[in-house]
């Protein structure tokens, strides 16, 4: 396991406890101060159990384009699969055509546990489908009902009540939390043959309740904090500890590039170098952004934005200069 890493810079909400200490020993401590990153619009969301889409050429004022009819269920989880947008509700998942306004309801599949996260198939028509007892390859047809092709046990029913992102496809692999090691499970994905499972990340002391992965930088929440892990190749991943920033609060969700990971971290937002021969890496905020209430959600787009999702908003911040190239 690699080091470990605490650092609060100034401005960030804190731990009463916490900001005492760094008041108390001024000339022991002396973390720089991270850069601000700029607000650039949002907009605020009800409680409808719905999904929607917004232009954001003008993130200042987004205009809503599309929005489907109500689930039964909350939704829990999305993915996008060339023109169709599928949504994980329940014990459910719902095929829509993206290309309309109304995003109109083609087919639906039901699993027999309640459905946890999704993830894009390696091709057209296929979606990768995680619920409590089994990771499920499931194919929807233009035309007729889905049919699951197979379906490799597991047991989830260790994960916390509130989790993140737990399924995640690299090429033909599937990056799965799994809370019975606990770690990561990698598995094979081929439509045409049986699944299994290929590499096991079993040496972390906590569960892994969000994971996202940018080349071969995977980044592990745990209620302690972030760890980065070099998976060595995407054909033939051998996972690698690289080192863990303990947070403040529970990190709730993250997004990574190919330099900067983007951290929840209660209401705060850190962007933490992932350069390895830097003397910063995952050790301070090089920026940050401070949110008025805890963050649920991030995720980045290919236009240098972030979009974080709160209780009753979602904002979207400018991280262009921490994402170019």
């Amino acid at each position: 396991m690699g080091s470990n890493c605490r650092s609060t810079p100034p401005g960030l909400k804190r731990r009463p406890w916490i900001a005492a200490v760094l008041v108390a020993t001024p000339l022991l401590f002396a973390a720089p101060v991270p850069e601000k990153i700029p607000h650039a619009g949002g907009a605020a969301i009800d409680d409808s159990f719905t999904v929607r889409s917004y232009d954001v050429r003008m993130p200042g004022s987004p205009v809503l384009v599309r929005e489907s009819e109500p689930f039964p269920a909350r939704p829990t989880s999305w993915t996008i699969v060339h023109d169709s947008v599928f949504v994980a509700a329940g014990f459910r998942v719902y095929r829509h055509d993206r290309g309309v306004p109304g995003l109109p309801r083609l087919t639906k599949w039901r699993s027999d546990e309640e459905i946890l996260g999704l993830a894009d198939g390696p091709e057209r028509g296929l979606v990768l489908v995680l619920d409590r007892r089994a990771l499920t390859l499931v194919r929807f047809p233009d035309a007729g009902e889905p049919t699951a092709l197979w379906s490799l046990p597991l047991d989830l029913t260790g994960l916390p009540a509130t989790f993140g992102r737990l399924l995640l496809r690299n090429g033909n692999h599937a990056y799965v939390a799994d809370p019975g090691l606990p770690g990561v499970r990698v598995v094979s994905i081929d439509p045409a043959s049986e699944p299994a499972t290929i590499a096991i990340l079993s040496d972390l002391e906590e569960v892994v309740h969000d994971l996202t992965l940018w080349g071969t930088t995977l980044v592990l929440l745990t209620d302690g904090g972030a760890t980065v892990v070099d998976i060595g190749s995407s054909e033939r991943p051998e996972f690698a500890h690289r080192r863990t920033y303990t947070t403040i609060d529970r990190p709730a969700s993250a997004d990574v590039t190919s330099r900067y990971l983007l951290l929840a971290d209660g209401a705060n937002l850190l962007v933490m170098d992932l350069e390895p021969t830097n003397e910063s890496f995952l050790d301070s905020p090089v920026a940050s952004w401070v949110a008025p209430t805890e963050i649920r959600s991030i995720r980045l787009d290919h236009e240098g934005r972030a979009y974080v999702l709160l209780a009753d908003s979602w904002e979207v911040l400018d991280v262009s200069t921490l994402t170019a190239p």
